[in-house]
């Protein structure tokens, strides 16, 4: 059996969702045909001696600029000018068309600048969680389930590029869809020793995946490619064919195996032939790991930590998002409120770090308020300092259920 389940839901395949991505697509392509400058026709012009010259030719102020087939520039006086071509310059499409015609794919900008930035974290994490295995000889459950949540961002991301369904993935990893996402993700870890948390260290894991690697881009860049063919299929209401959502679901569990294993969460280089070849089951298996489920209070601050670093203060907000719902606060008012007015967003840090101090039952420090409060600063350090409090809390409640 595969180490990796990925199974797509039943979505409904808008014609809407079809139609803006073909718009994009062929905008996109038209922009890049279109040269960036106007090209003129090439004409002659007959002088007063009854010579003519050819060439590709622009007005000027005084005359003309002829461009010869030799390359060579020639200036020719209105004076001296017999007869003139009508049209100077050929028609060019203006390019500002297309580029409105794109701006529908700014809605992707905000998932492609957190794929990234959920990347770098993944890396780093799993990284960490090797050294964390050499040296305790297991893996940290937090850090894996980050890991996991960041490849089924991805997946989610890429299905609804594709517009496989008209869904749009949370930008937080660590929060759940306000629905149920069409798509199923799960893992399941087997045996693990020194060496592989030796290779996943070293960064060796991912060296020797390089030909799966290879493998996987070129699968995608293809499916990129043939991608206007499916939204031509919902556009015109045509029954797509299973074969092809077969295909490209298989080609989702490649991927995940592929990052699964590069990560550290399963070990061993995937098998194309099981992905390919075995049946996948409605739901989710028995033995497997799913990264979906509900919010979890504690949160792994090395993890906290770099996204919060490596968005630049902006992860600040969708964890402020996940403890205000955690927490029984109106979500939409805490994070609408602390955009539009910056300075509350200290006084909400203020608030929460407050009430984390009640639940382990110590009083509030001076200096940890005053930090909650400093613009900037507390994006990066607030929430770090708060999630520490929660978890030594939700540590404290997993004691007391044991015994």
């Amino acid at each position: 059996m595969s180490s990796v389940y990925v199974k797509f839901g039943v979505a409904p395949l808008s014609r809407w969702g079809a139609a803006l991505r073909l718009l994009v697509f062929f905008s996109f392509s038209i922009y890049l045909l279109i040269p960036a400058q106007k090209q003129p026709f090439t004409r002659s012009i007959q002088l007063q001696d009854g010579s003519i010259v050819e060439g590709q030719i622009t007005s000027q102020p005084l005359g003309f600029a002829v461009r010869l087939a030799s390359g060579e520039i020639r200036f020719v006086a209105t004076e001296e000018v017999k007869e003139g071509p009508v049209d100077l310059e050929g028609f060019s499409f203006p390019r500002w068309i297309p580029v409105l015609a794109m701006l529908p794919a700014l809605l992707f900008l905000p998932y492609f600048f957190f794929a990234l930035v959920y990347g770098l974290s993944a890396f780093l994490s799993s990284l960490l969680n090797g050294i964390h295995g050499q040296l305790m000889g297991r893996s940290q459950a937090d850090i894996d389930r980050f890991l996991g949540q960041c490849i089924y961002f991805r997946l989610k991301v890429c299905m609804s590029l594709l517009g496989l369904t008209d869904a749009r993935p949370h930008l937080d990893v660590s929060s759940r869809e306000a629905s149920a996402y069409p798509l199923l993700f799960g893992y399941r870890s087997g045996s693990v020793g020194p060496l592989h948390f030796f290779l996943l260290t070293t960064g060796l894991s991912r060296l020797f995946l390089l030909p799966w690697y290879i493998l996987s881009g070129m699968l995608w860049l293809l499916t990129a490619v043939l991608s206007p063919v499916l939204w031509l299929l919902i556009l015109l209401r045509a029954e797509v064919p299973e074969t092809l959502l077969s295909a490209i679901e298989r080609l989702f569990a490649f991927s995940a195996a592929l990052q699964a294993t590069g990560s550290g969460l399963i070990s061993g280089p995937p098998s194309v032939y099981r992905i390919l070849r075995e049946s996948v089951a409605e739901d989710l298996p028995e033995g497997y790991v799913s990264t979906f489920g509900p919010l979890q209070l504690e949160q792994n601050l090395v993890v906290l930590h770099t996204l919060l670093l490596l968005s630049g203060g902006l992860y600040a907000y969708f964890w402020l998002a996940r403890i205000a719902r955690i927490m029984g606060y109106d979500v939409f008012s805490v994070v609408t409120s602390a955009i539009m007015m910056p300075p509350l967003v200290g006084m909400y840090f203020l608030r929460f770090y407050r009430r984390a101090e009640k639940l382990v039952r110590q009083e509030s420090g001076s200096v940890p308020e005053v930090i909650c409060l400093l613009p900037l600063l507390n994006l990066l350090v607030a929430p770090g300092m708060i999630q520490l409090i929660l978890n030594e809390y939700e540590r404290a409640r997993k004691q007391q259920r044991e015994a």
